[in-house]
C-alpha cells in the first residue's frame, strides 16, 4: 500500500491521512455496459469519473483507482459517440427511404 500524504485540503478539513474509497471499477463496469448494451449506462460513468478524477486531484481520494477511473470515463465517451452516430445513421436511412418511396423518383 502507498503511504498517503498528509497535505492538501483533506489535512485542512481534519482528514489527515483519510482518502475516499474510489470507485474505479464500478465506472469502468458502467462504461463498458454503456459501450455493449445499454448507453444511457455510459452517462453516469462519465459523471461519475470526472467528479472522482477531480477529488482524486485535490487528494481527496485514493489514487488507487485513477486508471480504472480514466479507462471507464474513456469508454463511456467512446460509447455515447458512437450510439450518437448510429441514431443519426438511422435517422438518415430512414430518410433516405422515405424519400426512395416517394411516387415518381
Amino acid at each position: 500500500a502507498k503511504p498517503t500524504q498528509d497535505a492538501g485540503p483533506a489535512a485542512a478539513a481534519g482528514m489527515a491521512g483519510h482518502r475516499a474509497a474510489h470507485r474505479g471499477t464500478t465506472i469502468l463496469i458502467l462504461g463498458i455496459v454503456g459501450l455493449v448494451c445499454c448507453f444511457f449506462a455510459a452517462i453516469p460513468a462519465i459523471i461519475m469519473a470526472n467528479e472522482d478524477l477531480r477529488k482524486m486531484d485535490q487528494g481527496l481520494m485514493n489514487q488507487d483507482g485513477r486508471s480504472l477511473t480514466s479507462a471507464g470515463k474513456v469508454i463511456g465517451i467512446v460509447a455515447l459517440i458512437l450510439n450518437a452516430l448510429a441514431i443519426l445513421g438511422n435517422i438518415f436511412f430512414m430518410f433516405v427511404g422515405l424519400v426512395a418511396n416517394q411516387p415518381g423518383f
